[in-house]
């Protein structure tokens, strides 16, 4: 019984912690698991000017499912790669798209839902 013990704790002191989690801090999307989550941050900018925002907000969130809100121009963007972020939604997740659901809103773009391709 010690025996197993010992070997699940070493299993667990080598388990590879570098895939990050959701609700993880992150300064871009490179930080986060690379295809299913991006790096989310919830600030709300207000008016036209666009500000920079502390990056300690910013964590790891999954990318959109089918029905989530989301942002076209984000999605076609590609805000869940590389040295981006995303505001307020992540883009969609694989096989979706982000289709259009009303008028242009000030600085997001233009909202809507992530639907089927």
């Amino acid at each position: 019984m010690k025996t197993v013990l010992l070997v699940a704790m070493l299993v667990l002191l080598f388990v590879d912690y570098s895939q990050a989690v959701v609700g993880q801090a992150c300064s871009t999307s490179s930080d986060c698991q690379q295809g299913s989550e991006c790096c989310m941050d919830p600030a709300q900018l207000k008016g036209r000017r666009k500000r920079q925002t502390n990056s300690a907000s910013r964590t790891c969130q999954p990318l959109g499912t089918q029905n989530q809100n989301c942002f076209v121009e984000q999605s076609e963007n590609l805000c869940e790669l590389g040295d981006k972020f995303c505001r307020l939604h992540c883009a969609c997740g694989q096989g979706l798209r982000c289709q259009s659901t009303g008028p242009r809103t000030v600085p997001y773009g233009i909202p809507g839902t992530c639907q089927l391709q």
